[in-house]
């Protein structure tokens, strides 16, 4: 019985360990495999990445070039009188390009501006450069914007024309109206380099006011008011849709909410029994109409 006890330990001891060497080859087989296909994966995103650094790296290098060679344009062509001009760059093999430069005294100060658009498949990069007798002066430095429009007047009433960019973002829920107004100070009567950004403005510069809509989902978001106090802006008030009436009256805050998310926030608001006569004219306030009783059934 103590032999046949031990031939079957002796043939099955070299199962046992063939079986565990065989373990531990798949499981050394499974690690490289896995090793290699994350060290795979950290090379495609390695690649990707300076790839994209490249890219971004030659476009911002092309941008500056293209800016030196329009200054260049401006100093041939400008001969201290009102100038529109404007050309395609034929020779880009990465994109489209196109530069337009308009000249003229914009602002109180009498001296001449130079306003550079330059365009690279839609998006748009806006310089201002102010026009001295012995120097250029970089004034405003643009930043990129999907197919803006600008316009130049006194938006925070102060007597001095202010330089104003709208554009409109390519991804989000909703509406979003965006403008980046560069102010023209009345003690310096030229335009500054700092702006402030905002959301669905509309302008009151006689009132020395700003009213608009929030960004965010009809029902929810809210209307604002603020006042210009010099170059600054002061909170006035918000006013928001009522939820515990299904947005058929409303509700004027001081601060900011969101009553979906901050509920206790309406305790701290004051009940308005209909839109305040003065927001009626608010340029994007069909969006903030745009509710339906349903949108606050999640409140009740």
């Amino acid at each position: 019985m103590n032999h046949l006890s031990s031939l079957i330990r002796l043939v099955f001891l070299p199962i046992v360990l063939v079986a565990c060497n065989s373990t531990v080859e798949k499981s050394q087989e499974n690690r490289s495999q896995e090793e290699k296909y994350l060290e795979l994966q950290k090379s495609k995103k390695d690649t990707l990445e300076r790839s994209y650094f490249k890219e971004q790296l030659a476009d911002s290098l092309f941008l500056e070039k293209t800016k030196k060679e329009a200054l260049l344009e401006i100093e041939k062509r400008f001969k201290g009188k009102d100038l529109d001009f404007s050309y395609v760059i034929e020779d880009s093999d990465t994109c489209y390009l196109s530069v337009t430069v308009r000249i003229k005294k914009y602002f109180e100060d009498e001296a001449y501006y130079a306003i550079i658009n330059i365009n690279m498949q839609g998006w748009e990069h806006i310089d201002i450069y102010k026009l001295g007798n012995q120097a250029i002066e970089h004034k405003m430095f643009g930043k990129d914007y999907y197919s803006p429009t600008d316009t130049i007047f006194d938006v925070n009433g102060d007597g001095t024309k202010d330089f104003l960019v709208k554009s409109y973002k390519l991804s989000g829920c909703c509406r979003a109206n965006n403008y980046d107004i560069y102010l023209s100070p009345a003690a310096k009567k030229e335009v500054v380099t700092s702006h402030i950004d905002l959301t669905n403005p509309t302008f009151y510069p006689q009132e020395k006011l700003i009213r608009g809509v929030q960004y965010g989902h009809p029902g929810w978001t809210g209307l604002y008011k603020y006042r210009w106090r010099g170059e600054h802006l002061d909170t006035l008030e918000y006013i928001y849709p009522d939820p515990t009436t299904k947005g058929r009256t409303f509700i004027k805050m001081h601060t900011s909410t969101d009553f979906s998310y901050y509920r206790d926030d309406i305790k701290k608001g004051t009940r308005l029994p209909s839109l305040p006569q003065e927001y009626k004219t608010v340029e994007d306030l069909d969006w903030f109409l745009l509710y339906g009783e349903g949108v606050f059934n999640s409140y009740m």
